[in-house]
């Protein structure tokens, strides 16, 4: 009761908020990468709007959708080319005891939030790659698109562990993401169970190129290079498959003003969050 009296409401506030956090349910890996509506911003932080990387989806029965998506990082031995069911995969939903699978399986990763108490020992990336995914997809439905942390994209810095590719417009992600509704599948979100189960089906419809069930919605990642020797360390473009070099294709979002500031300063938050409690365990 006396720390009551002695902590500021805002120093209450914090000790509340910290409270929360301890007592809310682990999470085991972070995104390292935030939402942006600014066009400027993501170019500055490396998006590439005119990579001609593409994502192709399909599902029962007939139906595909095509669109250019940015190479955003390279994986370690990758080919640039990868395909499996399309699967969400969040740190709020996955834990480390998830069993992984062989089955082919590529993660569809929001780039809107991290988990309250997301821990900050593994990345989203690794997460799902120890999970048995083959590349990831990230995506904002509330967007232009997202933003990879420059510590982690940095490649003297980050040993990358799958493909990890970036919608490039707001129109895509909600296209993408309205898909698995509209098909009527159950399975848009990672279950091991359920892959290891269809892995048949799956194979099957990778091998023919042609999706007999409802089940999955099936995707193929293909970098702008998939083949070559043209890779750079982060992925930026060097030129397209057959060595011409592309021009834009799509146009992103307006330049409006967004919030990246907050992600900036995440750390000195925390920082700041550590010395008040500090503080009024002294003053305790």
């Amino acid at each position: 009761m006396v720390l009551l009296f002695v902590l500021s409401p805002m120093q209450l506030l914090t000790w509340v908020s910290t409270l929360v956090l301890f007592l809310a349910p682990n999470v085991y890996s972070y995104v390292p990468a935030w939402p942006t509506n600014s066009t400027q911003d993501a170019i500055s932080y490396g998006l590439n709007i005119t990579d001609v990387s593409t994502l192709h989806l399909q599902w029962y029965s007939n139906g595909s959708y095509m669109e250019t998506v940015s190479y955003a990082l390279v994986g370690r031995n990758s080919t640039g080319t990868s395909e499996g069911a399309l699967e969400h995969f969040s740190e709020s939903s996955v834990n480390q005891d998830t069993p992984g699978t062989q089955t082919p399986w590529i993660a569809l990763i929001s780039c809107d939030f991290n988990g309250t108490n997301a821990s900050q020992e593994i990345d989203i990336f690794t997460f799902a790659r120890n999970k048995g995914a083959r590349s990831a997809l990230l995506y904002s439905v509330y967007s232009t698109a997202c933003i990879i942390s420059p510590g982690y994209s940095n490649v003297e810095t980050s040993n990358h562990p799958l493909d990890v590719f970036s919608t490039q417009r707001l129109s895509s992600s909600l296209l993408v993401e309205s898909q698995f509704s509209q098909i009527g599948t159950l399975n848009g979100t990672y279950d091991s169970k359920m892959l290891n189960d269809s892995a048949g089906i799956i194979k099957e419809a990778l091998s023919s190129g042609s999706v007999t069930s409802p089940t999955f919605l099936f995707a193929t990642l293909e970098a702008y290079n998939a083949g070559s020797q043209a890779y750079n360390a982060t992925g930026s473009q060097s030129g397209t498959a057959n060595g011409e070099q592309s021009s834009p294709t799509t146009t992103i979002g307006n330049d409006s003003k967004s919030s990246n500031a907050l992600h900036r300063n995440v750390p000195s938050i925390f920082a700041g969050i550590a010395c008040i409690l500090f503080e009024g365990l002294y003053l305790y």
